[in-house]
């Protein structure tokens, strides 16, 4: 990999079941609100002969997302307007888009996705959709992780001079009937019937970087990243052993000192927690320190692919609005496969000193 040269991010803008906007979804996250109820049509299957009675999916589900969209049109639907937003924000004229690349991060192919072909038609469709004539399109179906796999790659594009700016977009929904039902068969997700799950929800989310000295000015800064590749993924048969993760963190963590908060992407389900412990006790004294921890996972469910952009954007929220405990936040978010990503985001008034 290419050496990470720090990025600006210049504007952001989310959407989620607490939020039809960045402002609302971070102010939710913060004050612990949450959306769940029961899936309109989909009710949680049994195999179990002691468990005679169907019940209701809980889920996090967008307002103002037709239900019966499937897919990737459900994806479009979440996506479309937070693009919208993200341009409007940044005040991007068409023109800049000749200079901007579109980087997105999309959900890591399952019994269900696979079959929505996002790696040959999403990026041009929403291209085509928006009206908006990206230099160059990049994507990642690596799935949680895959936002901050992404920003590598906007390091290397911003560094080469090939584009000004990109967008850091990510999108995803559990609530598609194909995809829920694969999930819930494999007890993946929480029910009356399954402590050990994750509560389905979707979002999209979407930050602009672009270089340290950019015109637009930093919202906040991101000075380090890491990645990570765990050798027991969720799909093994075997605990997380968190090699990935300790690497991810050990790419992002400053070297001497524990950032003011932390926003991560544990959503309930052991695998997760397991993790995360191993992490806290392989790298000690480098977390000791380490503030209040924000897993939006408790307001909005588990977002997949979107989680990488969302906690980005939500601590560049979380500066402006004052919430923040600090002025450096950790994120980190690992996927259901191997890769683990971390990232260090710094206020403004701190950037240049990171």
């Amino acid at each position: 990999m290419a050496p990470f040269r720090p990025l600006a991010i210049t504007a952001a803008a989310a959407r989620t079941a607490v939020g039809g906007g960045l402002s609302q979804t971070a102010a939710s996250i913060r004050a612990g609100l949450a959306r769940f109820g029961a899936h309109p049509t989909y009710e949680a299957r049994c195999r179990d002969p002691e468990w005679e009675e169907r019940e209701p999916l809980i889920v996090a589900a967008a307002p103002g997302v037709d239900p019966a969209l499937h897919g990737a049109e459900r994806l479009h639907a979440l996506l479309i307007p937070v693009v919208t937003d993200l341009v409007a924000a940044a005040g991007l004229q068409r023109r800049d888009f000749a200079q901007c690349a579109l980087l997105l991060a999309l959900p890591a192919p399952d019994e269900a996705v696979v079959s929505w072909r996002l790696a040959e038609t999403f990026a041009a469709e929403l291209s085509r959709r928006t009206g908006l004539g990206f230099k160059a399109t990049r994507q990642s179906l690596s799935g949680h992780a895959a936002g901050v796999e992404l920003l590598a790659e906007a390091s290397a594009l911003l560094a080469s001079g090939e584009v000004q700016s990109c967008v850091v977009a990510g999108v995803d929904s559990y609530l598609s009937a194909d995809r829920m039902a694969a999930l819930d068969e494999g007890y993946r997700l929480k029910s009356p019937r399954n402590v050990d799950g994750f509560c389905p929800g979707e979002a999209a989310a979407a930050v602009l970087v672009e270089g340290p000295r950019s015109r637009r000015g930093a919202r906040a800064t991101i000075p380090a990243i890491g990645l990570g590749v765990e050798p027991e993924p969720m799909r093994s048969d075997k605990v997380s052993t968190g090699r990935g993760l300790v690497e991810a963190l050990r790419g992002a963590l400053p070297p001497d000192r524990a950032p003011d908060f932390l926003l991560c992407d544990l959503d309930g389900e052991s695998y997760r927690a397991f993790e995360w412990g191993v992490a806290q006790a392989r790298l000690g004294a480098r977390l000791e320190g380490l503030g209040r921890a924000v897993m939006p996972a408790r307001s909005i469910g588990d977002v997949g692919a979107a989680t990488g952009p969302l906690l980005l954007a939500t601590a560049v929220e979380a500066f402006a609005r004052g919430w923040a405990p600090g002025e450096e936040a950790l994120i980190f978010t690992a996927s259901e496969g191997p890769l683990r990503g971390a990232a260090r985001v710094v206020a403004p008034a701190r950037s240049e000193r990171a």
